[in-house]
């Protein structure tokens, strides 16, 4: 998933360590699964009873699977998802429920002008 654009991601600082700007920090803070911060970051929409039930059988599943294969989840990590909605008012429902990456990375992606595509 991608989040955000930014003519800028980073600085130097005075002493020359390389540092993200803060409005990107506030980004990586959000859906960093180092951070307390909500496990939905998008959206209070679905979290009703019924939709937090989904999630904890979800994550159920995962640590079952994670129990299987001789691992565990790290205790301190808060991972992320985002739900994706379907239908209005008092009809909507959970549609399924996609993880975050637990570390986002900050990641350039060079730009191309559009006048470089008509160039011959």
């Amino acid at each position: 998933m991608t989040i955000g654009a930014f003519a800028q991601t980073t600085q130097q600082l005075p002493d020359g360590r390389v540092v993200a700007i803060p409005e990107v920090q506030k980004i990586v803070q959000t859906f960093d699964a180092g951070f307390d911060t909500p496990a939905d970051p998008l959206s209070p929409i679905g979290n009703d009873s019924r939709t937090q039930r989904l999630v904890e059988e979800r994550q159920h599943e995962v640590s079952a699977k994670l129990n299987n294969q001789q691992a565990q989840i790290v205790p301190g990590m808060n991972p992320k998802h985002v739900k994706i909605l379907s239908g209005r008012g008092k009809n909507v429902r959970v549609e399924r429920i996609i993880p975050m990456d637990i570390h986002p990375q900050v990641i350039d992606v060079p730009k191309r002008s559009v006048s470089s595509a008509y160039a011959g």
